[in-house]
Formats: C-alpha cells, sequence, structure tokens
C-alpha cells in the first residue's frame, strides 16, 4: 500500500501472512521525514488492515 500526493510517494506500509489462518504481519511501514508527524503512517496501517 502507497500514500501518494501529486505522484509524490510520502510513504508505503507492506503487509505479507496467511488469511485463511488469519495471520497478518506488518512487514515494514515507512513515511517519508518531510511527512511524518502527519497521520500518514497511522492511515496507511489503519486502511491496510480495513482492507484484509
Amino acid at each position: 500500500m502507497v500514500a501518494e500526493n501529486n505522484k509524490e510517494i510520502m510513504g508505503y506500509a507492506f503487509f505479507s501472512g496467511n488469511l485463511s489462518d488469519k495471520e497478518v504481519f506488518l512487514g515494514s511501514l515507512y513515511v517519508h521525514p518531510s511527512h511524518q508527524g502527519k497521520g500518514i503512517g497511522k492511515h496507511l496501517l489503519i486502511t491496510g488492515l480495513a482492507k484484509l
């Protein structure tokens, strides 16, 4: 999952796991330093989990 604004990537989150066993892992979560503190990481995490 990627967060972008005007085609600029602000951050990303990578999820993996086995949905049949209801196991999900957050492989990585990154927000560019110039966009930190704006809730982007929280949004990536919540939105990513909601889509599973």
